[in-house]
């Protein structure tokens, strides 16, 4: 209970203290020798409604931050499957590693045995022996014919080259 919102209430100073009766079965029970004010019971029953209502607004925010909650197997289950496509896709780049390294085709990369890095390495170095050896043929000549010493008796003046042209025509 918030008791700094309302302030206390008193009761005024003419009512006498309530006396205790005792009855057969032992309860006891407050007999007020004076009626309570009605401003006093007005404030007693604003103050409470004011605290249900706060009780109220409580509940719907929890309810509301409870909704859509799972159970503790979903979030179980949610979990297994997340670490079940971690460890794929560790074991995954693993291979790909590996294939890479030993030059691999795609092909032989698939079937890469073992639980290990050097497991999956020593099987790799085995497969790698059998594995037809791409030749990379170096590139040709990347000038695209701008260099000025391929063509014979050009001196790689390219005022020359347009006089040449012209002189063609």
């Amino acid at each position: 209970m918030d008791t700094q919102d309302t302030p206390p209430v008193e009761t005024p100073a003419e009512e006498t203290p309530a006396v205790e009766e005792t009855d057969e079965a032992g309860s006891t029970e407050e007999t007020p020798n004076e009626e309570i004010p009605a401003e006093v019971l007005r404030a007693n029953l604003t103050k409470a409604n004011q605290e249900a209502a706060k009780f109220r607004t409580r509940l719907r925010e929890v309810e509301k931050a409870l909704e859509g909650r799972k159970t503790d197997e979903e979030i179980q289950s949610l979990l297994d499957n997340l670490t079940h496509e971690r460890e794929t896709a560790e074991r995954s780049l693993l291979i790909e590693n590996v294939a890479l390294k030993f030059s691999l085709p795609e092909e032989l990369a698939t079937v890469l045995q073992g639980g290990t890095r050097e497991e999956l390495e020593k099987h790799a170095a085995t497969l790698a022996k059998f594995a037809p050896q791409s030749e990379q043929v170096p590139p040709g000549d990347l000038n695209g014919g701008l260099n000025p010493g391929n063509n014979e008796g050009d001196d790689g003046d390219p005022l020359e080259r347009v006089r040449k042209i012209k002189g063609f025509r």
